[in-house]
């Protein structure tokens, strides 16, 4: 028994070849619909290093560095030759769950937060391979169920007490006015890293956090806060002694600029109250 395919008011019967007719109807349906695509060999490892590619200009260079990583380490050396349109739910819970078992360094187990982070990066990048490449009609990392790990503890964090401690102990230290800066700002370790002498208002005091700062193979490398968005932060519980550098020590106690540009920092009098603004010769 043959197919029919219409033509306005007529049929027209074609061959005893009723799979490949079903197929052929199915696809027309599909197209129709918008969720036909066509067939493509690409394998996992190129689209997503195409993907990266692509998203190189968007993404900044620390979380690129990342998601790079996490595919060449954790995806590639299990999925990498799979065609792409391959690619089931079933095949990614398999590879969490390799992961968690043997996924890390020497075949130890993999942390969860690491696996979860893989997923998020696939479920992203098959994401896209549907809606702007479409390469793939459903996204398979939506539907892939992950091994669930034991119940996550809470996260100690330091009291007001334990970091006072802390920055006693430190405060002959190098860094220890990064410390400082870090811990009554909240601002990261990037874009601490990140501030220049032209960012500080001496008078105020206060700060401006205008970016953050990286090393990623090896170069520096400059982007954004966070959130994209540069804030004013004014830390009036620093004291001067956290802007300044004490005379009498005749060093730099804020070493954590001395690899930014700009002049070098200003000196405090041993008897002077506030900070001058007087660079060292």
């Amino acid at each position: 028994m043959g197919c029919a395919i219409g033509h306005g008011n007529q049929s027209v019967r074609r061959s005893n070849h009723r799979p490949r007719c079903t197929a052929r109807d199915r696809y027309r349906v599909a197209a129709r619909q918008g969720d036909y695509v066509d067939r493509s060999r690409v394998t996992v490892t190129k689209y997503l290093g195409d993907w990266l590619d692509a998203h190189a200009l968007e993404i900044k260079p620390a979380t690129l560095s990342t998601y790079r990583y996490l595919v060449t380490h954790y995806v590639n050396p299990h999925i990498g030759r799979m065609r792409l349109q391959a690619v089931r739910p079933t095949t990614l819970s398999g590879l969490y769950r390799d992961l968690l078992v043997h996924g890390g360094k020497e075949g130890r187990p993999l942390s969860r937060a690491t696996v979860d982070y893989v997923h998020a990066i696939l479920r992203k990048a098959f994401n896209d391979a549907v809606r702007s490449e479409q390469l793939l009609v459903t996204n398979p990392a939506e539907r892939a169920k992950r091994p669930r790990g034991g119940p996550r503890g809470l996260r100690e964090i330091w009291s007001a007490e334990q970091l006072r401690t802390f920055l006693n102990a430190a405060s002959q230290h190098r860094l220890s006015a990064f410390f400082r800066i870090a811990a009554y700002t909240g601002a990261r370790r990037g874009e601490v890293s990140n501030l220049r002498w032209a960012d500080i208002d001496w008078d105020a005091p206060a700060l401006r956090i205008k970016g953050s700062v990286g090393i990623i193979a090896g170069q520096r490398v400059e982007g954004t806060t966070k959130s994209g968005r540069e804030r004013l932060v004014s830390p009036w519980t620093l004291g001067p002694s956290t802007f300044c550098v004490p005379f009498a020590a005749n060093r730099l106690r804020i070493s954590w600029l001395s690899a930014m540009s700009g002049p070098r920092p200003a000196m405090c009098s041993p008897r002077a109250t506030g900070c001058r603004s007087t660079p060292t010769a």
